[in-house]
């Protein structure tokens, strides 16, 4: 499961990344209404990503809002944590409302899982638009099934799909990295392999979100 530690972690460094230095110049001339749209923002996880957000951004250019299927939920959300940004309303069940989301937004934070039973048309809606997609599942099965329906769409619209932001592969992605970059720095060799397996892990449990 994901630990909402570790997730949040890496989502925020992919939201810096994307938004912060020339790159938030570059999205913040596009059309759309959002440069961010938080999808999930009332669920476990996504109601820290809201409350990310909204503090480290609240007087900055950025512009972005708040989505889930629940409106009243969203409001709620949004008076618990002080947050003035505008939300929409996107519910799976509802493809028209999806659609609508994706078209407003440059990228798109989820939060929304099983994503095996509520990601799918999130994905499909972004690979036809272009929209950049962010998602922290720890379904490898799904992911898979993504890829090879929707990579050359992806490829021809210009979306970035960034998966599994999760627990699941932040020690093994950034442990893989670390040891790529030392092995071409002391001894210029290409890193070839790795295996990566948990033993213990102290000092946490299950998130609220998993």
């Amino acid at each position: 499961g994901e630990s909402s530690s570790f997730s949040l972690f890496t989502i925020f460094l992919l939201f810096n990344q994307l938004l912060i230095g020339r790159t938030i110049n570059m999205i913040s001339k596009t059309n759309k209404d959002f440069n961010v749209i938080a999808y999930g923002s009332t669920g476990f996880t996504g109601r820290i990503v809201a409350d990310y957000i909204n503090q480290n951004y609240k007087d900055s250019s950025l512009k972005w809002a708040v989505a889930g299927r629940s409106e009243s939920k969203l409001i709620s959300v949004k008076e618990k944590f002080d947050i003035s940004v505008p939300h929409i309303v996107a519910d799976v069940n509802n493809e028209e409302s999806i659609d609508e989301m994706v078209k407003k937004g440059d990228v798109i934070i989820s939060t929304v899982g099983p994503y095996s039973l509520y990601g799918s048309k999130l994905v499909e809606k972004c690979a036809e638009t272009g929209t950049h997609l962010v998602d922290l599942t720890g379904e490898s099965f799904w992911v898979k099934e993504m890829i090879d329906k929707y990579h050359l769409k992806a490829i021809e619209s210009g979306e970035k799909i960034v998966f599994s932001c999760g627990f699941d592969s932040i020690p093994s992605d950034i442990g893989t990295l670390m040891l790529a970059d030392y092995l071409m720095k002391k001894y210029q060799t290409k890193l070839v392999e790795v295996t990566c397996y948990s033993a213990e892990i102290k000092g946490g449990g299950f998130s609220g979100g998993t």
